[in-house]
């Protein structure tokens, strides 16, 4: 009895020792259902070896197009400290995917990894991370109406390293660099990256100020062993950002900039096979960017920011043409430049916001090439012009009552150059209001009411040339009303509604000719309850109404009716919490089948 008492102790130790966490997530809309679990476990073994492993599997079902697509990974590691300052560890890592169509396995794929890791941090600001191992690699792939199939295997090797210091009372800096191979038969991969940052805070004559630099490179490649070309991408960025140092309190100002290179090209080992023309996958991205911002507190209860940017992006590229077999040199230049101003006002406990904000875009392309014997150019380049301007205001009549306002115009001009494209120039407006109210009832009782009405214009600068053939109109009227009890975990009980109205048409000589008008009503109910204090449920019916006319055709009418039941669930289950949402829809249609709509949530700490 002593020798089991011993056991069941030294077991029970271990089982404190153990952290183990499970989520699931499950959702079903109609013939389209998707899963994801997992589950995690860690264990300090000893006081200098530790245990960590996770698995996860993931799922997606379509009836409809009878489809399966599923994911399965699991890692292990296995770490020893034998002093401070260094670790050595075991990892292992298994991933699984595959995918049927119509019954039958089109896709799949297994990798396995295995690697010994190093971790050498003999001081705080120091850090490397070294990691040797194999890998293999097994797959079955589509290709047309067939499948290919092949495997990969190899050694793996990767090296990181970190520094970061305080060099000086104000100025510090920090160092990463990287170096990542995978190797194989079939294929060869990796990356390099660099990464330098400094960062200084003015003395105390300009206190406030700072300045912070930041210089990135990196890499790319993929070597394919049974072809004669690799796959390459150099990236190259800087940043600079400069807090200004000011002489008020309430005043402050910040200015950035940065660039940026990015060249993806194949590279042949054989430069005869591929001539000078390149491949017509090459891209070559340079871009540059300037922004400042200005915060400004003018009173206790006005604040002012504004902001300006510019952003600089070209893009080369190669084309193909018909009829000719060599490649042609285009690209394009897109200047992006915008500004933006808000301004809150914050009376006691009021809030009344203004936002105004401008964007011009300009892109420009440039190259031609010869195509049956024509020379051609791009024809869409463009110049547009967006603007939004809106108001939002949310002021407490009382300890119970508290109005809420929005007024809101936005417009986006596009006028394209090339007059091939001209018939695409448009103006594009929209307007929208939505005043409401929200009253507290007492006992956690809330009732709120809102509506929204708002109208889309679409104007064609050159109707003559447009293939839309006259100007377009879009109304829309949005009302929301609750009179709901809300409780912490989210159980509901009371009754909300929707009402939704638009329609739409072609807007000529400021006449309206409507073409489509839809009416959408929904009704529900919430009946929430506690069963215990944990455990909430929130019962619900809802019904709604849906009618679409066709005014310009001679087409029917389509009314719908559709019942929809649902159940809602929030368990506090002491390490966890369980979330459940069903809903199951009823058409009134014989034509139409009933769905499913469910969400399952579980995450719980063992």
């Amino acid at each position: 009895m002593r020798n089991a008492g011993l056991i069941l102790a030294l077991l029970a130790g271990m089982a404190s020792a153990v952290t183990m966490g499970y989520s699931i997530d499950l959702d079903q809309i109609k013939d389209r259902v998707n899963l994801m679990n997992s589950i995690s476990l860690y264990q300090q073994l000893t006081s200098r070896i530790a245990l960590n492993a996770t698995a996860s599997f993931t799922g997606e079902k379509n009836s409809d197009l009878d489809r399966f697509v599923d994911g399965r990974s699991g890692t292990a590691s296995l770490t020893f400290t034998p002093m401070q300052g260094i670790e050595f560890g075991i990892n292992l890592s298994r991933v699984i995917s595959s995918e049927e169509k119509n019954g039958d396995l089109i896709r799949d794929r297994l990798s396995n990894t295995t690697s010994g890791q190093v971790r050498y941090t003999p001081y705080s600001w120091l850090s490397v991370n070294m990691s040797l191992g194999a890998h293999f690699v097994d797959y079955m792939n589509p290709s047309g109406d067939s499948t290919i199939t092949g495997y990969d295997e190899g050694g793996v090797r990767n090296v990181d390293i970190s520094m970061n210091h305080t060099l000086f009372q104000d100025l510090s800096g920090s160092v990463s660099l990287g170096e990542h191979r995978t190797l194989g038969y079939q294929k060869n991969s990796g990356s390099e990256n660099l990464s330098l940052r400094a960062s200084y805070d003015f003395p105390r004559l300009f206190e406030g100020g700072s300045l912070e630099a930041q210089v990135r490179a990196s890499k790319l490649f993929t070597t394919y062993n049974d072809s004669n070309r690799t796959q390459r991408q150099d990236d190259l960025a800087s940043s600079l950002a400069l807090v200004v140092p000011v002489p008020f309190e309430n005043v402050s100002m910040e200015v950035s900039t940065g660039w940026a290179y990015s060249n993806r090209f194949y590279e042949y080992a054989d430069p005869d096979s591929s001539g000078t023309q390149g491949d017509v996958l090459d891209r070559k991205e340079r871009s540059r960017d300037i922004s400042s911002s200005l915060r400004y507190q003018m009173m206790e209860n006005l604040k002012l920011h504004f902001s300006l940017s510019r952003d600089i992006l070209r893009v080369d590229q190669k084309r193909t043409a018909i009829g000719e077999s060599e490649l042609f040199d285009v690209y394009y230049i897109d200047d992006d430049r915008m500004f933006s101003a808000t301004l809150d006002y914050t009376p006691g406990d009021c809030r009344i916001s203004f936002y105004r904000a401008v964007q011009l875009l300009k892109r420009d392309t440039y190259g031609t090439w010869t195509e049956m014997g024509i020379v051609r150019t791009d024809n869409f380049d463009y110049d547009q012009t967006r603007q939004v301007l809106s108001l939002s205001s949310e002021i407490p009549l009382s300890s119970r009552i508290t109005l809420d306002a929005l007024i809101q115009g936005q417009s986006r001009e596009t006028i394209y150059i090339m007059s091939e494209q001209s018939g695409n120039s448009k103006r594009s407006s929209t307007y929208s209001i939505q005043p409401g109210f929200r009253y507290d009832a007492g006992g956690n009782w809330t009732l709120d009411e809102s509506v929204q009405f708002s109208a889309d214009y679409t104007t064609f600068l050159f109707p003559e040339t447009s293939t839309a053939g006259s100007d377009l109109l879009f109304r829309r009227v949005t009302t929301n009303s609750s009179f709901q009890r809300v409780s912490p975990d989210s159980t509901l009980l009371g009754i909300s509604h929707v009402f939704r109205f638009q329609d739409q048409g072609s807007y000529l000589n400021s006449v309206f000719l409507r073409s489509e008008e839809v009416i959408n009503n929904v009704i529900k109910f919430n009946l929430g309850f506690h069963v215990s204090s944990n455990i909430g449920l929130t019962p619900s019916y809802a019904w709604e109404y849906q009618q679409r006319n066709y005014l310009s055709q001679t087409i029917p009418s389509r009314v719908e009716h559709i019942h929809h039941l649902g159940l809602r669930t929030r368990m506090n289950l002491h390490n966890g919490i369980l979330n459940l949402s069903l809903t199951r829809s009823f058409y009134s249609r014989d034509d139409r089948e009933s769905y499913w709509k469910a969400s399952v949530g579980l995450n719980y700490q063992f």
